[in-house]
């Protein structure tokens, strides 16, 4: 049996995800509705419909993990987070083996026309369920970091999609490239640069008054200067 609280957010987490993460790549449209002249006659190809979308999925994803952020109680973000993960790995998996197998060819064509018609809802869902997931380990990242460290077949999925939209990110817009580039760096994928700051993290977020948080401070200004991620509210 459910308490009160674990049936209300799972009520906000379903109303958050459809509206978030799950809802079709092309809002609802089949990919035989984007063949039709008048889609066709506004863009130019598959893939200018594609990012298009993409885009005002990916205003969607900031708002949402904006009001994440805003929770009022660790419990209820960490629950919430952890639901959320949950629900994107299991489109990943369902995904996963059907992609593989288009990977190649997608990377060496750069083009959604080369993806079959029954594929490209499937492709849609995993690249912006795997960038709404970079939004939250980047901006909600102590507790996406501790959930993942509690389950280490989730960590290799979403770096296995990581990957994939990192191979795929022709189909991206340049400021969900630059958030891969920092995801991989926050979940340690790569080897974080010099300069590489999450404000976000616990640990830069730190009393003004105390004497770590100063010194991390005046490093920090000591570093060259660089592409760092910077916080952003809606």
């Amino acid at each position: 049996m459910f308490t009160r609280h674990q049936l209300v957010l799972l009520a906000l987490v379903s109303t958050w995800f459809s509206a978030y993460a799950l809802e079709p790549a092309h809002d609802g449209q089949s990919a035989e509705t984007i063949q039709q002249p008048e889609v066709t006659e506004k863009f130019k190809s598959y893939d200018e419909v594609f990012k298009k979308l993409f885009i005002t999925k990916r205003k969607q994803h900031l708002s949402a993990v904006k009001n994440l952020r805003n929770l009022d109680s660790y419990e209820r973000k960490y629950d919430m987070i952890s639901i959320i993960i949950k629900n994107v790995i299991e489109i990943i998996e369902a995904k996963k083996n059907s992609l593989e197998e288009i990977k190649d060819g997608l990377k060496e064509n750069r083009t959604l026309s080369y993806v079959p018609d029954e594929l490209r809802d499937g492709l849609s869902s995993v690249l912006e369920n795997t960038a709404f997931f970079g939004d939250i380990v980047l901006q909600v990242p102590d507790i996406t970091h501790r959930i993942l460290k509690k389950n280490s077949h989730w960590k290799n999925q979403m770096q296995w999609s990581l990957n994939f939209a990192n191979e795929t990110r022709f189909l991206l817009d340049e400021a969900t490239g630059g958030m891969l580039d920092l995801a991989f760096q926050e979940l340690n994928i790569t080897q974080r640069l010099p300069n590489y700051v999450n404000p976000y993290s616990s640990e830069n977020q730190g009393d003004s008054g105390d004497k770590t948080s100063e010194r991390k401070k005046k490093e920090r200004k000591k570093r060259k200067t660089g592409p760092q991620m910077v916080r952003v509210d809606l």
